[in-house]
């Protein structure tokens, strides 16, 4: 039976080809359900008993259905032709590169250099020194406005114009001197300082004199002792002036008081006749006594006769 089916096919196919002309003049919906039809038949039917009438038998025959059957596959329509011929594009994936986890991956070293200007004769200020107050030796200049001609640790206070400074040194020198040295910085008992002086010289730097500046004796006995820039502050103060005990002197104003230290004194005391009364003096700050919390002063002169 499907032997037979296929030869009817065929014929048609034939027949076509004969009164068509070619096959692609026929509809592909046509064709198409032909197939199928056929395809469907072929599967489903049931099989029967072998008939072998009106099959072609010789080898004439059978070379016209293989001629016909190359026919049927070459005037196929030149879409479905195309279709079959289609190559899908090749896409590339991009490459990955891998990096070894053992790998140790070590930054760019960045270097610096750094460029030392050395100036000839360059002098520091005062106020330089107490602000940043440096290591190693420097160059300082100033005017000699207050000296402490004590055999024990000899010293004189310093003015540049910008700040005060202590310098502790056994040079004779007088007040009014300009002068010029190298030294080092120390801040120690009893107040910031310069130490380890040498190379002293005069100075051709103008004499500069600090002035002294009225201060309540409340505000100086309370003053902070961390301020740095107050020690060698030159003051104008008035208080009652006492003497607790022999070669001590207090200069006292309510509950406030500051103490004129002793080495105010190096021949005589111009102070002596005047305990127990009102004074206006001219001082040096000159430290402050962590021991009896209080300032102590450096008697200059005496600014006006008692009241």
């Amino acid at each position: 039976m499907k032997r037979r089916y296929l030869w009817v096919f065929i014929t048609l196919v034939l027949f076509s080809l004969t009164n068509c002309g070619t096959l692609t003049n026929l509809p592909t919906s046509f064709i198409a359900t032909t197939i199928s039809s056929t395809t469907a038949e072929m599967t489903t039917s049931p099989p029967t008993t072998l008939v072998t009438t009106g099959i072609p038998t010789t080898s004439s025959e059978i070379t016209t259905i293989i001629n016909t059957t190359e026919t049927l596959v070459t005037t196929l329509p030149s879409e479905t032709s195309a279709f079959l011929t289609t190559t899908l594009s090749t896409t590339t994936l991009p490459v990955t590169t891998q990096i070894d986890p053992t790998t140790t991956l070590t930054e760019p070293t960045t270097t610096t250099i750094e460029l030392t200007t050395t100036e000839t004769n360059s002098f520091l200020s005062i106020a330089e020194i107490l602000a940043t107050q440096p290591s190693g030796t420097f160059l300082v200049q100033g005017t000699i406005y207050y000296v402490i001609a004590t055999l024990d640790r000899p010293s004189y206070y310093l003015y540049d114009g910008s700040a005060t400074i202590l310098v502790i040194d056994s040079q004779s020198v007088a007040v009014g001197d300009s002068v010029q040295f190298e030294a080092t910085f120390d801040y120690n008992e009893p107040a910031p300082q310069l130490m380890n002086v040498s190379n002293f010289t005069a100075s051709a730097a103008p004499q500069t004199m600090p002035s002294y500046e009225s201060m309540i004796l409340a505000d100086l006995a309370t003053h902070a002792k961390t301020n740095i820039n107050f020690y060698g502050n030159t003051l104008t103060i008035t208080g009652t002036l006492l003497q607790p005990m022999p070669g001590m002197f207090r200069l006292v104003s309510g509950e406030n008081s500051v103490i004129i230290n002793n080495k105010s004194f190096v021949s005589g005391n111009p102070l002596l006749p005047l305990v127990n009364q009102t004074v206006t003096i001219n001082v040096v700050v000159h430290f402050y006594d962590d021991m009896m919390s209080v300032w102590h002063v450096l008697y200059q002169s005496l600014y006006s006769a008692p009241e």
